[in-house]
């Protein structure tokens, strides 16, 4: 089930989604009805394990149950671990929707309540001929006890699974909101960062555009893949995990079949390299399971390969 929303998940969109799930609603929501119209508005409650045998509790461990159906979302989670509430979610974009520099357009849960996701549109555009007008979004992403949270800015409007992971590989200026602390003073940064985000998302919609009219002949698209995959110099053999790499790079940028969103118009461009290049970040190469492949993504090794991605595509406006 590629979109991962289960029949306990919820979820509301201001345009129907690509999956036909959840409420379409053809209008804005508000910060005050966002939770409710998406079916969000249910708590977690961190819940103190008890032995089978004596029923005894377990010092030092936890669970996190939804209120709502009873289900256990995390099986453990340790004694310091603050549970950070669906409405808490709202707060960064709050401020923005209110003086209408930003609408809602969607709200869902996904993994039986584990992941919630808030989709924020900014006013910004990204226009670039052959393609769709791509749009800015600020998306607030809350894990109940599968790391931290995180408040980032996409190009990728996220509806389920598939399309947080495209929104998390094209990421720029992500805040990290952790299960620890003064939680509540750490979404109030974030919430305070919002204005930096709109200064930043115009500066990536200009990047976008100059990546775009950038254009790249294939002795420049072989080194921008060669790099991308840690060859060091031009002039050295690859290893055949990088070879590997570099041929399924080709794929993705020269096979319509394969490459997602990589058209005439933008093949022989920064631009074109940058999509084939977050595209293999994503969805290519050992994942494991949605909580692996997730904080890989946001985290780990995908999270730097992105960010490699966008660097070496920004050398090439040098």
């Amino acid at each position: 089930m590629a979109h991962e929303i289960t029949a306990v998940d919820s979820a509301a969109y201001m345009q129907q989604a690509w999956h036909g799930l959840g409420k379409v609603l053809n209008r804005t929501m508000t910060s005050d009805e966002v939770l409710e119209v998406a079916g969000l508005t249910w708590t977690v409650n961190k819940v103190q394990l008890q032995r089978s045998d004596n029923g005894a509790l377990v010092t030092g461990a936890h669970a996190l149950v939804r209120y709502d159906t009873d289900e256990v979302i995390c099986p453990a989670v340790g004694e310091e671990f603050k549970v950070i509430q669906n409405v808490d979610l709202l707060r960064p974009a709050t401020a923005l929707v209110a003086s209408n520099e930003a609408i809602w357009t969607s709200a869902f849960s996904i993994k039986r309540g584990a992941i919630v996701c808030l989709v924020a549109k900014l006013p910004i555009e990204i226009v670039l001929p052959g393609e769709d007008i791509t749009s800015l979004y600020l998306t607030t992403l809350g894990k109940h006890g599968l790391g931290a949270n995180s408040v980032y800015l996409t190009a990728v409007e996220s509806v389920c699974w598939n399309t947080i992971m495209m929104g998390l590989a094209q990421a720029k200026h992500m805040l990290k909101v952790p299960h620890s602390g003064d939680t509540e003073a750490k979404m109030d940064r974030a919430s305070s960062d919002m204005g930096l985000f709109n200064k930043m998302a115009r500066q990536f919609a200009e990047a976008a555009e100059a990546l775009y009219r950038k254009r790249v002949d294939a002795l420049a698209t072989q080194a921008y893949f060669r790099a991308f995959a840690g060859v060091e110099d031009n002039d050295n053999a690859p290893t055949k995990n990088q070879a590997d790499v570099v041929e399924m790079l080709n794929r993705i940028y020269l096979d319509d079949r394969v490459g997602l969103g990589i058209t005439d118009d933008n093949r022989g461009t920064a631009w074109g390299l940058l999509r084939a290049t977050t595209q293999y970040s994503t969805h290519h190469g050992r994942n494991g399971n949605l909580e692996k492949k997730l904080a890989s993504v946001v985290e780990g090794a995908r999270a730097d390969k992105s960010r490699l991605a966008f660097s070496l595509a920004l050398d090439l406006l040098k």
